[in-house]
This record gives C-alpha cells, structure tokens and sequence, in this order.
C-alpha cells in the first residue's frame, strides 16, 4: 500500500508532514516513537506486538477491532470499527485535541513498563498455546 499511500499524501498536499519510514531496525524505533504523539493501527493484525511498544513510549494509541490485542489494550487504547472511516475520524480527531504537550511527563503507571507489556504478551500466548 505504500505507493498508493504516497501518491494521496502528495495529492492532498500533506507530503511534507507524513514520513514513511518503512522497515526500521529495533534500536531506531525508540527515536521515532519519541517524535509521536499518537499511534494509529487501523489496519488487522495477529496480535500487534507493535501495540505494546506504542503503549510503552507513552502514546495515544487508535487500532481496529481487527487488531489481536485489541481486547487486552481497550483500557489503555481507543478501539474503533476496522473499515469504519468514520469512527477513525473521530478517533483520530480526539486524538489530536489530546496531543501532548513539549515538556509534558509521559511516564505510564508501573504496570505499563515495556517489562509489564512483555510478560503480559507472554502470558497471553501461553494461555493461547493452551486453549
């Protein structure tokens, strides 16, 4: 998608502020979450390791329904109708009236460490396995 997701950035004139970084090695994207206030996962995936990772840099976070984890986050993430434009719009919107603040403390509650989401993955995988 992302030719397609190019051309409309330069077509709506927004280019110059979307960044398509494509496939980044693990020790760059703790630089890129760090320039983000709000992560969108609007698409479908498995579970969405990538979720937590969002969660741990402190973001507000947007994923379908359609996103694995999207039951195990929903206290900690907006969760929106996969396909719906609509609901992404008003998320995104709200979103955007929430930005954070330059200077403003972005520490999570203890039990939303990288560490905590990490054994959360792991527990939720193991009882997975079981089922």
């Amino acid at each position: 998608e992302r030719r397609a997701l190019e051309e409309q950035a330069r077509a709506s004139g927004c280019a110059g502020r979307i960044r398509f970084a494509g496939f980044l090695e693990p020790e760059k994207i703790d630089s890129i979450y760090a320039l983000a206030d709000i992560f969108v996962l609007p698409s479908h995936e498995t579970w969405g390791v990538v979720v937590l990772e969002a969660l741990a840099a402190g973001l507000q976070v947007l994923i379908s329904n359609r996103v694995g984890c999207h039951a195990d986050v929903r206290d900690r993430a907006r969760v929106f109708e996969f396909g719906n434009v609509d609901a992404l719009a008003s998320a995104l919107t709200d979103a955007c009236g929430k930005r954070v603040q330059p200077g403003v403390d972005r520490n999570l509650p203890i039990d939303w460490t990288f560490e905590e989401l990490a054994e959360r993955l792991c527990n939720w995988t193991r009882e997975r396995i079981r089922e």
